[in-house]
This record gives C-alpha cells, sequence and structure tokens, in this order.
C-alpha cells in the first residue's frame, strides 16, 4: 500500500506567519519541526547533504528525515533497541563518555607539570643519552651464521655490513646507522635493558625480527642536551602525571564504591584468558560472571575481555594477580569514573542525553545495514571478481612520483646537504649522516612514493617532485618542521592494480554498493508499507497553492 503524501506548499514567509519553528512535515500524527531538520542537517556529513539550495534542498532534507524515523521504527520493530551485543557497546560508549567528563571536571585533565618536572623524567628514563648503531639485516640463517662468525673473528660489523649490503639481496648492510635514542628503540627492534646495558663495540644479542635477524652493537656512547627531546619528554612526563593523578581517583573511588573482587568471577577470567585472550572466548556462557562488583554496579567477564582485546592484549592471563593489575590500571578507571559521574547526575545533563540518543540510534542503523546487506545473499569470490572487471577504472592508481629524501631540522643543513649533491656526494651515503639519519626509516632509506593527494600535506615537495625530471635533484624544500632536499628516481605512469592487490578494495566496495542498495530497497519498502499519511509543508514566498499525490 502507498503511503498518502500531501505537498503544501504555504503562501507566506515564515516571519510572516509569526511561525518561529514552523512544522515542515507530519508523519501521521508525528511532527517535523523546522529546527529539527537543521539539527538533522547539521550531523549529517558534508557528502551526504543537498548539494540544492532553498526548497529543493529542505525537501531533500525532510525526506531524508523521514527515511531517518522510518529506518529507526524498522529497526525497533526488529528488536534492535534491546539487542544485547548493542546494548554492551553502548553501555561502553556511555562510560567513556561519562569517564571522560569525570577527568575534566576533577582535574585529572588539567594537570600541568613544570620545567623541572621534564628534567626529572629526562634524566630518570635516560633519554639524555644517545648511541651510535650500527647493523646488520639478514634474512637467511647461513648468511647469519656466516656473518656472526666474520664479525667474532675480529671483522667490523661497519665493514661487514656494507660488504653484505653490495653483494647480497638477502642482506640490508645499514652498516653505522647514526645516533638514536631511547625514544627510537621500538623502530630498531631494540630491547630497553640492551640500550642502557650494553658496553660499545660489544655485539648485542641477536634480535629476531621475524623472518629475518638484525646483527647489532653500538660504536659510541654521548649525552646530549634535554631541548632536542623538549616536547616527547614534556608530553611523557604529562602521561606520567596524569596517570598518577588518575590512579589516586581511582583508588579513592574504589574505596568510597566499595568495590569487590568475586571468586567466581576470578576463576572464570582465568579459565577463558589463561592460555591468551581470544574473541572466541567472549562467546562462552562463563563470560557472563560478575568479576568486581560496586555501588550498585559491575564489571563481567566478558567485558574485561572485550575491554582487554580493544586495547590489543592477548596475551596470557597468568594469575590472579595478574588479572586485578590489568583491570585497576586498564578497565576499572572508566567504570568507576562513570560511576561516579553518574552519582552527581552528569547523565541526566542534556548534552549526555542526546549523545547517547545518537550513539544508540547509530548503533542500531549500522546493525539493520548489516542486516540488509546480509538478506541480499552471501558475497562470494566470483561476485568480488565480477565487480573488479565491471569497475576497473575505480582501481586505478594516479601518477606518482619516487624520490629519496634527506630530511634536516635547520634550512641551513639542508642547504649545505644540497651544495655537497652538486659537488657530486651520493644521496645515499649522506643519509647516513648522524643529523640525516635520525629522520630516516631504516626500511624505507630515504625511499617515498608520492601522489597529488599529497600535496594538501607537502605543497613544495610534491610540486616540486612532480615538476621535476627523474635524476634531478630539488631542495631545500619545507616540509612539515623541516627542510628537504631530494632526488627524483622516477614518474610513474597511472595504472590499474591487478586483482590480487586490489581485491580487498573490491570486497570492501562491493559491500558497501550491495549495503546501499539493500538499505534503498529497504526503504522503499517502508514508504509503501506506511499506513499513516505522510504530509510535507515547504516556505517559499508565493502564491497559496495546495497539491495531494
Amino acid at each position: 500500500m502507498k503511503p498518502r503524501i500531501v505537498l503544501v506548499l504555504i503562501a507566506v514567509s515564515v516571519v510572516a506567519c509569526g511561525q518561529e519553528d514552523p512544522v515542515v512535515a507530519r508523519v501521521g500524527d508525528a511532527e517535523i519541526s523546522l529546527s529539527q531538520v537543521e539539527r538533522f542537517v547539521e550531523r549529517l556529513p558534508q557528502g551526504l547533504r543537498s548539494q540544492d539550495t532553498g526548497r529543493v534542498a529542505i525537501e531533500d532534507h525532510v525526506w531524508s528525515l523521514i527515511d531517518h524515523h522510518l529506518t529507526l521504527a524498522e529497526a525497533r520493530r526488529r528488536g534492535l533497541a534491546t539487542d544485547a551485543e548493542i546494548q554492551r557497546e553502548l553501555a561502553h560508549q556511555e562510560r567513556r563518555w561519562l569517564a571522560q567528563l569525570y577527568r575534566e571536571r576533577s582535574g585529572i585533565a588539567d594537570i600541568a607539570v613544570s620545567a623541572d618536572d621534564v628534567e626529572r623524567t629526562f634524566l630518570r628514563l635516560g633519554f639524555d643519552k644517545e648511541r651510535l648503531l650500527t647493523r646488520l639485516i639478514v634474512a637467511d640463517e647461513d648468511l647469519l651464521a656466516e656473518a656472526l662468525g666474520r664479525v667474532r673473528s675480529g671483522a667490523e660489523l661497519a665493514e661487514v655490513a656494507h660488504s653484505y649490503g653490495e653483494m647480497d639481496s638477502l642482506a640490508l648492510g645499514d652498516g653505522t646507522v647514526g645516533w638514536i635514542g631511547r625514544e627510537a628503540l621500538a623502530r630498531y627492534r631494540i630491547p630497553e635493558e640492551v640500550f642502557f646495558s650494553i658496553q660499545d663495540r660489544r655485539l648485542a644479542p641477536v634480535a629476531d625480527l621475524g623472518g629475518a635477524w638484525q646483527i647489532y652493537q653500538f660504536e659510541n656512547t654521548r649525552s646530549r642536551p634535554l631541548a632536542d627531546v623538549w616536547e616527547l619528554v614534556h608530553e611523557r612526563t604529562l602521561r606520567e602525571h596524569r596517570s598518577r593523578q588518575s590512579h589516586q581517583e581511582y583508588e579513592q573511588l574504589a574505596h568510597q564504591l566499595a568495590l569487590r573482587v568475586r571468586p567466581e568471577g576470578m576463576e572464570a577470567a582465568l579459565a577463558l584468558g589463561g592460555a591468551g585472550v581470544a574473541p572466541q572466548s567472549l562467546e562462552e556462557p562463563l563470560g557472563a560472571r560478575v568479576l568486581c562488583d560496586f555501588d550498585g554496579d559491575s564489571l563481567t567477564v566478558r567485558d574485561f575481555l572485550t575491554a582487554l582485546l580493544r586495547i590489543g592484549f592477548r596475551s596470557a592471563l597468568r594469575d590472579s594477580g595478574h588479572v586485578m593489575q590489568l583491570a585497576s590500571s586498564e578497565v576499572l578507571p572508566i567504570y568507576l569514573f562513570a560511576a561516579a559521574a553518574r552519582s552527581q547526575a552528569w547523565d541526566k545533563e542534556p548534552e549526555f542525553q542526546e549523545f547517547a540518543e545518537k550513539k544508540q540510534q547509530q548503533l542500531m542503523l549500522k546493525a539493520l545495514e548489516e542486516q540488509a546487506a546480509a538478506e541480499s545473499g552471501p558475497m562470494e569470490e566470483e561476485d568480488i571478481r565480477a565487480y573488479y572487471d565491471r569497475n576497473e577504472g575505480q582501481f586505478r592508481v594516479p601518477e606518482s612520483v619516487v624520490i629519496r629524501r634527506l630530511y634536516v631540522d635547520t634550512w641551513e643543513q639542508a642547504r649545505d646537504l644540497r651544495e655537497e649533491i652538486d659537488a657530486g656526494a651520493e644521496l645515499a651515503a649522506l643519509l647516513k649522516r648522524p643529523l640525516v639519519a635520525r629522520h630516516v626509516h631504516p626500511r624505507l632509506q630515504g625511499i617515498r612514493r608520492f601522489f597529488r593527494i599529497h600535496e594538501a600535506h607537502f605543497p613544495e615537495l610534491v610540486a616540486g617532485a612532480f615538476g621535476a625530471e627523474t635524476g634531478d635533484v630539488v631542495g631545500p624544500v619545507p616540509v612539515g618542521d623541516g627542510f628537504a632536499v631530494f632526488e627524483v628516481l622516477g614518474h610513474l605512469e597511472p595504472e590499474v592494480q591487478p586483482y590480487d592487490k586490489a581485491r580487498p578494495e573490491a570486497r570492501r566496495l562491493l559491500l558497501k554498493a550491495r549495503t546501499d542498495e539493500a538499505m534503498a530497497g529497504l526503504i522503499r519498502k517502508l514508504r509503501e508499507q506506511h499506513q499513516n499519511p505522510i504530509t510535507l509543508y515547504d516556505l517559499p514566498v508565493g502564491e497559496a497553492d495546495a497539491e495531494e499525490l
């Protein structure tokens, strides 16, 4: 049954009618005001807003709002408003919102640190120390044994690294990389205890990189000034102070709210996470047990494990002490802060109520979209391939340019590098200079590929790269907070990605197309099934007219 739609064109302006917030549509007994439409449009991403203006734009957005109401009603009819998974996700989002509000209003977020605090962190954590790194990466066990044998027999690691880098594709002969501090250890896969304890020119334990091995040592050690890493250490200090203050607040609230651990919940947590926290453990019945309770609220084992997965924790839970250490540092503070916020009735404030309603609607509509897409049938491999074949143009990689870049902090440093290059110096050699090497990713070795789209972030660099010929050297050009000099290694013409590389994107686009099509069909069906008349009121200035469609 098609809906009875009445379009009424009112012949006077809003002001002339004395209407401050006129009704622009009616769905059955429910009215939609102009302010509701305006709020709805404000929340829409720019790409989903009507491209028209005036009366036509208002009508487009009114219909979008009507469809929004219809789909939400359908989601509720399907029971999505009370769906357990949606309710858990909504509760998580609400807790995060309230916990952040508690941090702001309790002063945790406003903590400041002094220059003395920063200096103490700088010295305590060893940011004042730099070491000159030399390394060799090999991807073959026989080559690893051979290289280690040469170094242990007295050969210089830098010389061994350079020799392999020139002759063997299974080795990356970095040689002397440059001066590094503790902030670079994760990038180079170096344990902190090795960085701080091993002596100069002593071979460090070989680092397993997963399919390759790193042989390395430190040639020298020196001090560096705080000014070189001020921002980094300041941020680290600020995080530490906030963490301490947050933990103090948590301890006080744990006492005030009578936090207690349930033995049966602890038993379930260790049973489900003893071999490693995994998504499948969330489906186990044991997950419903309560791990902790406090002031009428509780943390279930399922929610505890879900929170660990959210932060990327997948290791085994060793014992009850390990469980509580993780709970008190990673999970429970949010629960207790949110509970404290609710005790202050902050969850009754209009801003939170609006947030919670909007978030619930988003979760319901997302679930409805997933259901609609699933109802259209499974997505087979041949469907993905057929979509790729029909839409090859969507998988075309635009023109690009490949450069080898030297990046330094000041224009004077970049100018000096350019002068050396013009005098015959090789960029590959300059990359090993300490002032350059500290900005060089060990895998990329200064090589970067840029597309025109990157011009928004690196205007001078990208414009210079596309405007130069292969082999040209360009710079200095400003890049972020520093300056770059680069060589153009080549220009790449537009090309269509082969299916094996484009498949993930093809699958994503096909799923989106199917979801959009399914939702469009569902909205048409809901409009046809709607029993109540839908009335649209428009507000142009002109002669009165009314037409029933």
